[in-house]
C-alpha cells in the first residue's frame, strides 16, 4: 500500500508545478488520505479484548495502548495507561458543575434570546492503591517506525486480592503499634510527672 502512495505522489509531482497552489493542495490531499489509512489500519489491529472488556464479580479489568520506537518504553506507558483506567474505576471520583444564563433583551414582539452555557467536570484520583495488577493480556503491532502496545489489567477484588489484603493488614498492624508505643510514651510521662 505504501508503495501505491509514494507511487501516486511521484505522478501527482510530474502532473503540477511543484510550487503551485494546485500542487500543495494535491500534497495536503494525500497526506490527508495517507492519515486516514494510518487510522483505519489501527482500528483493524485492535485487539477484540480492547474494545469488549471483561466483566466479573471479583476482579476489574482495564486496558490502555501506547506507541514508542522503543518497544520497553512502549509497554511501560501502554501499562501505565492501564493503570491510570484502572485506579479511575476503583476509586474515581467525578465532579461536575454546569452553568446556564439566559437573558432576553430587545422589543416585545421578538426579543433575541442570549445564552450562555458553562460547563466544567473534573475527575479526582488520589493516590489509589492498585497493588495485585497483573497483566492479562497483551499485543505488540508494527506502527510505522513505532511499536504499538495494547494492554489488558486484571485487579482482584475483595479476598481475592492477596496483596492488597496483605497491605491493609500491615497498614492495621502499623496503627496499632503507633498506638501502644503512644501508650507507652503516656504512660512514662504521666509516671515523670507524679514523681516530681
Amino acid at each position: 500500500m505504501r508503495l501505491v502512495i509514494l507511487i501516486s505522489l511521484l505522478l501527482s509531482a510530474c502532473a503540477s508545478p511543484k510550487g503551485s497552489p494546485e500542487a500543495f493542495l494535491e500534497r495536503q490531499q494525500e497526506a490527508r488520505e495517507a492519515r486516514v489509512e494510518e487510522v483505519e489500519q489501527a482500528i483493524d489491529d485492535l485487539p477484540d479484548w480492547f474494545t469488549d472488556v471483561p466483566q466479573e464479580n471479583d476482579a476489574i479489568f482495564s486496558v490502555g495502548s501506547a506507541t514508542s520506537p522503543d518497544l520497553q518504553l512502549a509497554m511501560d506507558k501502554s501499562i501505565l495507561n492501564a493503570k491510570r483506567m484502572l485506579a479511575d474505576r476503583i476509586e474515581g471520583r467525578l465532579s461536575s458543575q454546569v452553568k446556564e444564563y439566559i437573558t432576553e433583551t430587545g422589543n416585545k414582539s421578538a426579543p433575541p434570546v442570549i445564552t450562555d452555557t458553562e460547563r466544567v467536570t473534573k475527575n479526582i484520583m488520589r493516590e489509589v492503591n492498585v497493588a495485585g495488577y497483573s497483566v492479562k493480556e497483551m499485543d505488540i503491532k508494527p506502527h510505522n517506525t513505532f511499536f504499538r502496545v495494547y494492554t489488558m489489567l486484571i485487579y482482584p477484588v475483595g479476598k481475592a486480592n492477596q496483596l492488597l489484603e496483605l497491605y491493609k493488614e500491615r497498614v492495621i498492624n502499623r496503627t496499632k503499634q503507633e498506638k501502644i508505643d503512644k501508650g507507652y510514651l503516656d504512660l512514662d510521662r504521666s509516671v515523670k510527672k507524679e514523681e516530681l
